[in-house]
């Protein structure tokens, strides 16, 4: 996984895309806290990919067990689409909200969904807890992927 520390001191990356459905390819900003100290902000950048790796206090001497971190953007698609958004976390707490409304939160069983976008921008938050001694999160965007069982692959033949 790319982002976070596992690719450096740079920092985390978002997801961004300029071949599925349409959607044009656009940064998105990100904030990191330590909840140990609410409202300060340890640091913020732009970034490519939700996705953060990192063990204890190994990025900007956040401990891994406070650490929070929001990121915030917007997704152009050109035409209505229809994308499976998949969530890799650990012991955390997340949420994802598309144009003001909460699509994942904690009380989702899965860590894959799918959401349907119009043709127009749309505005992507995510909020991430950690409650762990490592950091992992992944936020992941991609095109819905039919699959077949073995009655429908013989159909298909």
């Amino acid at each position: 996984m790319r982002g976070g520390h596992s690719r450096s001191a740079a920092g985390p990356r978002s997801r961004r895309s300029g071949r599925n459905g349409g959607q044009s390819s656009r940064s998105l900003n990100t904030v990191y806290f330590d909840r140990n100290s609410p409202g300060r902000i340890v640091f913020q950048e732009s970034v490519d990919n939700i996705a953060i790796k990192y063990a204890r206090s190994d990025f900007h001497n956040i401990n891994s067990g406070t650490f929070y971190d929001y990121w915030i953007g917007r997704l152009n698609f050109s035409k209505a689409s229809r994308k499976q958004i998949s969530v890799s976390q650990s012991w955390a707490k997340s949420r994802i909200i598309i144009d003001r409304e909460t699509v994942f939160d904690p009380s989702n069983e899965s860590g894959k969904f799918v959401h349907d976008f119009s043709s127009d921008d749309h505005v992507v938050e995510v909020e991430y807890a950690n409650n762990w001694h490592a950091v992992e999160y992944k936020v992941t965007l991609q095109d819905v992927v039919r699959t077949l069982l073995n009655p429908d692959v013989a159909n298909h033949l």
